[in-house]
């Protein structure tokens, strides 16, 4: 008797759109609606403020439904999408946003 096997695909490809937040108190795009994307990973690099994040197509703000805070400070802020996260049906921009300028973050997305 033979069972059925699933099979996940892992990434292949990594695609690197890290950078900062332009504005304080301005969300931004993030990653535009991807077709390709089955995932993301993304870090807090700063020391001193929160990066908030809206994966769910809406507008990233702080303390806000929808919105994730990533917290501050030396690597510990990171968050990772499960896997198989994102489905064609559910092809949604994502969005960021901090109250400091210039705030770093490492995104990536496969």
């Amino acid at each position: 008797m033979a069972f059925p096997v699933t099979t996940t695909q892992s990434p292949t490809t990594k695609h690197d759109v890290s950078g900062t937040i332009t504005t304080a108190g301005t969300a931004q795009t993030a990653l535009a609606a991807t077709p390709a994307l089955v995932g993301y990973e993304i870090q807090n690099l700063s020391m001193t403020h929160t990066l908030w994040i809206n994966d769910t197509g809406g507008t990233a703000n702080a303390f806000t439904p929808g919105s994730i805070g990533i917290s501050p400070g030396s690597g510990s802020g990171a968050l990772q999408s499960p896997g198989g996260y994102v489905s064609s049906a559910t092809i949604v921009a994502i969005s960021l946003y901090s109250t400091q300028s210039a705030h770093p973050f490492t995104m990536k997305w496969w």
